[in-house]
């Protein structure tokens, strides 16, 4: 009977629009209902044919008499409870929750209303710099209190609810199943990303990479929330929407039910007292126009469940800086059209309408009030929705209405009986009232008493249909359609366009899913105030920091020992040793109900280790490259082709594909693994104007012949050190005229850095709020400030480097540091520190020389360096290397003067001579063999 587990229920906690007659469509809500001796009167011939309709005994139950004071209560008859007060109007006290404590508070003036609405200010700097995942862990925690039936929150609910909201036991027990389903952690973080489009808004400045500029969402402030008394449920709903906005709560509850919230917020107190400091749970007279007063001139915002005299009520007299969110009165219906009829059943049909009709006995906005079946009077059909309805209420009991409710069941009870004596319609009913099926012949969008009471009507097309419920079009909800597979489209358009919000299949009118919009707008969105800013405030990422480290600490168990010691670096060895396959140490809880993304790792070694993402998580740092590419040149309109390695479980291919299409350039797909001759024709034919990839492949492809009239702008290069002898190569071969970093970047640290047009070789801006850089003894330390699922903190790259002063002349904000070259590219030999980088410039001097060469180390400290030729031979080439090795290293020439090494060897070899890593295509700079000598 209730929702379905994976979808979140409907909690529509307001009044059901009405209509003005019993013929026309819903336009306000009805008066009081007449007095059960008043319909006596005014249908007397109908009280004769009770006994046919099973109404031989009273309609009205025997509590809309004069009460037993011990009787239960019923909904719309419920005690305040804690309420004191005399004949005379004296203070009243009621219970209330105040800032996370119970209080015991007397009658709510406007003296104390202003009092409140101080202390929610006082609350807002620490409600809104709460963060996000501390608020979803918040409320995940105080799910859990309400999980276990026998648990102490559940097992009070149960005892008071039915006696309080008039609901049945097992209404409320299926009820309270939802409330650890809606305060799940992956319900809710999906909730955040569909409304709010990402689940960090309220947390960091989100930089655009296509218009510049940057985003973030701040709460209202302090937000008043009005509930309405139909679903119990539906007031602690609005209230995780603003404690999930970050806003200060105040929670006015119903008079029909003031004690379930109050139950709700003792239990946020128990399970997430950061939370409940910042939400008020209390409750005034309605209509006490100068305490609500106080409110809409004080308060930022008002959130109003309830119909149309409530929402006008805080619409006068609102406060500048006071945003009404207002849900009014809604209606809903069901649509059964011949063939979605032939296409389930008679039985089947009947069944999914009921289901909607009984569920929360008709009380939701979503339930529907009339179900329109095309063509005559089938009654076939209606007895079969009778039976279902009998079915339920024997499996599902009602509750017991309240006795207005139970006068207006009678009053319509008495004209659908009316319409069937005199031919325009067929009533069916139970015997006790606990449902009715009341069909007439005058096509019509009828508001119903509820209580399980299903208005039915005819239609003629959907032509006709949409023509009956338009003229109700600013209250229309929810329109449930069981209609044949090809006519679902032209119901949904024109439904839609007749005002209808919500058009899921009948059956499932009451079930949603998780972040879909209400009434046709995003709840979320609506709390909170979207600000845009330049792009440098996205740079600050101290917030993200503090934020990353927290939930780390509290949720890896790897980090929680790690993090006790401010100044501990994590390194590759670590990311293997605690991340899957072999353990989960590093992992937290924000990679639950996520897709997810797992790469190699490796590096020079060719070790495969692995790297894992969330799918979010990898949208943002892809987010981040084209930010990257962006200020290194890339521009919408060229033509780019991607000559990273695909496969593998390599991530560059995929990261700048998404990169790519962010910006809004021409993609080809290439890869740095397809036939270079194929590569070459590609780009010629399309005329490429800009390639990314590996510089070794890019330094290959423009040496082949069939480069040959290859003209290529931009090149952007990334995963190996472009040096000054390839950028000769790509000018002088592909007529290059922009050579810059594609981005700094691992798969395990993320994006790091960018280049700009004033950086120059190794420069780098770091990648500032992204990353947070640091250079401790000249290597560089990343801490990835968008991956939490399996967080990257202090993290060694092996790279060095060092800040470099003053601000860049292209007048962004980030800091700068220069790339020095590998921490493993530096090796001790006889006593000479030789750097890799000395050695790349030594055989850039040499005419003839690839840029492609590798330092090897043996036993005894024997030195060799070896070379690829351009071409087939290049004389004298090895003297002239040997000669510019000890010119462009003088630790090197030096340890050689002194006799504590040999001169350094050199090996020539043919292009490609070199071995090359079969993963990855990268050339091991530095093979220290001494390292496995025995």
């Amino acid at each position: 009977m209730p929702p379905r587990a994976h979808a979140r229920a409907r909690l529509c906690a307001r009044h059901r629009a009405r209509p003005a007659d019993a013929r026309g469509p819903a336009l306000r809500p009805q008066g009081p209902a007449p007095s059960r001796h008043a319909l006596s009167h005014e249908f007397p011939v109908l009280l004769g044919a009770r006994r046919r309709l099973g109404l031989a005994r009273p309609a009205l139950p025997l509590r809309h008499r004069r009460r037993n004071p011990l009787a239960p209560r019923t909904r719309g008859q419920v005690a305040r409870k804690g309420l004191r007060g005399d004949r005379g109007g004296a203070a009243q006290v009621t219970n209330a929750f105040l800032w996370g404590r119970a209080a015991s508070c007397p009658k709510l003036t406007p003296a104390a209303a202003e009092r409140l609405c101080r202390e929610a200010a006082a609350r807002r700097p620490a409600a809104a710099a709460r963060d996000h995942w501390a608020t979803i862990e918040g409320l995940h925690r105080t799910g859990r209190l309400w999980e276990d039936p026998a648990g102490a929150f559940r097992r009070k609910a149960q005892a008071v609810m039915p006696r309080a909201t008039g609901f049945s036991p097992a209404t409320v027990r299926a009820t309270l199943e939802l409330i650890p389903l809606i305060l799940e952690r992956r319900a809710l973080r999906l909730r955040m990303r569909a409304e709010l489009g990402r689940e960090d808004a309220l947390d960091v400045w989100r930089a655009d990479p296509e218009g510049g500029g940057a985003l973030k969402a701040l709460p209202l402030g302090a937000v008043l929330h009005v509930a309405a008394g139909n679903i119990f449920l539906g007031c602690i709903d609005s209230a995780v929407m603003s404690l999930l906005t970050n806003n200060v709560t105040l929670l006015r509850t119903s008079a029909a039910d003031p004690g379930f919230p109050l139950l709700f917020a003792e239990s946020l107190r128990r399970a997430a007292p950061e939370l409940a400091g910042t939400l008020a749970v209390l409750s005034w007279p309605s209509g006490d126009a100068a305490v609500e007063s106080v409110f809409k001139r004080r308060l930022d915002g008002a959130v109003v469940w309830g119909g149309e005299a409530a929402v006008s009520a805080y619409r006068q007299g609102l406060g500048p800086g006071c945003r009404l969110v207002a849900f009014g009165p809604k209606l809903s219906f069901g649509v059964v059209s011949r063939a979605g009829l032939r296409r389930v059943g008679v039985r089947e049909a009947a069944r999914r309408a009921a289901r909607d009709v009984a569920w929360w006995d008709q009380n939701a906005c979503a339930s529907p009030q009339t179900l329109f079946v095309e063509g005559p009077r089938d009654d076939a059909f209606l007895e079969a929705l009778a039976a279902e309805l009998g079915r339920l209420a024997r499996d599902f009991p009602a509750g017991a209405p309240s006795p207005d409710a139970a006068a207006s069941a009678l009053e319509e009870r008495h004209r659908a009986l009316a319409a069937e004596l005199t031919g325009r319609g067929r009533l069916l009913a139970a015997e006790d009232g606990a449902w009715s099926v009341a069909w007439r012949k005058e096509p019509a969008l009828r508001a119903s008493p509820l209580n399980r009471f299903l208005q039915v009507s005819p239609y003629r097309g959907l032509a006709h249909l949409a023509e009956l419920v338009r003229p109700a079009a600013a209250f229309l909800q929810t329109a449930g359609l069981l209609v044949g597979a090809s006519e679902e489209p032209a119901y949904a358009d024109a439904l839609a366009a007749a005002g209808a919000s919500r058009l899921p299949a009948l059956g499932a009118m009451l079930e949603a899913r998780t972040g879909e919009p209400h009434d046709g707008r995003y709840p979320l969105s609506e709390l909170v105030r979207w600000v845009v800013g330049p792009e440098s405030a996205a740079t600050d990422g101290a917030k993200a920091l503090r934020s990353l480290r927290a939930q780390a600490a509290a949720e890896s168990p790897f980090y929680r020992q790690r993090l006790r010691r401010r100044d501990a670096l994590t390194d590759k060895a670590d990311l293997q040793r605690h991340s899957p396959p072999g353990s989960e140490a590093l992992l937290t809880r924000a990679g639950d109900g996520e897709g997810r993304l797992v790469f190699a790792s490796g590096g020079s070694t060719g070790a495969p280790k692995f790297s894992l993402y969330t799918q979010r998580e990898f949208s943002e740092t892809c987010r981040w490259l084209a930010m990257s590419l962006r200020q290194a040149g890339l521009a919408p309109g060229d033509v780019a082709a991607n000559l990273f390695v695909a496969g593998n479980l390599w991530s560059s291919f995929m990261a700048v594909s998404e990169a790519a299409r962010q910006l809004g350039v021409t993609l080809l797909p290439v890869a740095g693994t397809s036939d270079p001759a194929f590569t070459l024709a590609a780009l010629k034919r399309f005329k490429a104007d800009a390639l990314i990839g590996l510089p070794s492949t890019l330094l290959d492809l423009a040496r082949r012949p069939e480069a040959r009239g290859l003209r290529v702008k931009k090149i952007f290069y990334g995963g190996e050190h472009a040096s000054e002898a390839m950028r000769k190569v790509w000018r002088e071969k592909l007529g290059a005229r922009i050579i810059r970093s594609a981005g700094y970047a691992s798969v395990d640290a993320g994006l790091l850095g960018f280049q700009c047009a004033r950086c120059e070789g190794g420069a780098h801006h770091a990648a500032a709020g992204l990353q947070h850089v640091e250079i401790v003894g000249e290597e560089i330390v990343a801490t990835n400030l968008v991956r939490r699922w399996m967080p990257v903190i202090r993290y060694r790259t092996g790279d060095r480097g060092r800040w470099l002063k003053g601000a860049c002349p292209c007048g962004h904000p980030a800091p700068r540091f220069e790339l020095l070259g590998r921490m493993d590219d530096r090796v001790n030999v006889g006593g000479a520190h030789v750097d890799a980088g000395d050695v790349a410039r030594a055989v850039a001097d040499v005419p003839g020389l690839s840029p492609v060469f590798q330092l090897r180390v043996a036993k005894g400290d024997t030195l060799t360096v070896a070379a690829e030729l351009r071409g087939p031979r290049a004389d004298g080439a090895e003297r002239l290397l040997s000669a510019a090795l000890l010119k462009r290293s003088e630790e090197l020439a030096d340890s050689v003067r002194r006799g504590w090494l040999a001169p350094p060897a050199v090996l020539l070899l043919p292009p490609g001579g070199i071995p090359r890593l079969p993963r990855t295509g990268k050339v091991r700079r530095v093979v220290d063999s001494r390292l496995n000598s025995k």
